[in-house]
């Protein structure tokens, strides 16, 4: 796991994964689940050695700041590269997962679990699944070479041999994912990246939100429409939006 809040210090421990999401009740078995309330949320599966402290981190202050809430465990879900089952029961949760593949996502169990059990889920339960592929090339996860191959036979020696080819089939499946390369985009430069990857989030939580609302909500999307355009990424400065109308709920409208 790694660290879930913006303090370094809170977490001297590198982890590999955090998240967000809004509701912990479901069933995780086999990456099916029970639905229940607003429980749409991301999951953010990545090496911290690799990422922590450059793209991983720079991802999820943005995804923080586009106004994501971001989920942070306390170091009580899972230590290092042991994977429990309420970490499962997340990821399963999560209407959303971004697996940032980098160098040494391979070498961490607890990822490579994580990656299995999230191409589970987006086969059973239809969970969008985002794959950014940091700095590795696609054609060495589909034929592991150099250290990947070292990463994948040093598995083999300690676990379960079907266990393992179970995780070097799933990094050949996420390569068919639809996702996104760190080194074709914008000339490497990762600030464009990180930007496109929050606009699709925001893209897919807007839709996936819009789902729950009644057919005679009409007039919603120009309304959004235009106050996205006051916190689109070209604005630096700080701004103060205010939304006022008639009370209700959400949950009142349905």
């Amino acid at each position: 796991m790694e660290r879930n809040g913006p303090t370094h210090s809170e977490d001297p421990k590198p982890r590999d994964s955090f998240l967000s999401t809004s509701a912990l009740v479901a069933d995780y078995e086999g990456g099916t689940k029970k639905m229940e309330g607003n429980d749409y949320g991301v999951f953010l599966s990545f090496r911290g050695k690799d990422t922590c402290q450059g793209f991983t981190d720079y991802l999820h202050t943005s995804l923080v700041d586009a106004g994501i809430y971001m989920f942070k465990d306390d170091n009580k879900l899972c230590i290092g590269d042991e994977i429990g089952p309420e970490l499962l029961r997340i990821i399963t949760l999560s209407r959303i997962s971004i697996l940032i593949i980098s160098e040494d996502y391979a070498s961490s169990e607890s990822c490579l679990c994580e990656l299995a059990h999230t191409l589970k889920c987006k086969r059973n339960g239809g969970q969008i699944v985002l794959p950014i592929f940091y700095k590795v090339e696609l054609l060495h996860l589909r034929n592991p070479i150099g250290r990947l191959r070292d990463a994948i036979n040093a598995h083999k020696k300690n676990l379960d041999k079907m266990i393992v080819n179970e995780w070097e089939e799933a990094l050949k499946e996420v390569t068919s994912l639809k996702g996104w390369e760190s080194e074709k985009i914008d000339n490497r430069h990762e600030g464009t990246l990180v930007k496109i990857v929050v606009r699709k989030i925001m893209s897919e939580l807007k839709r996936l939100f819009l789902l729950n609302f009644p057919k005679q909500l009409v007039g919603i999307d120009d309304r959004v429409k235009h106050i996205m355009s006051f916190i689109d990424a070209k604005f630096s400065d700080t701004r103060i939006i205010g939304i006022y109308g008639m009370g209700a709920s959400v949950r009142q409208l349905l």
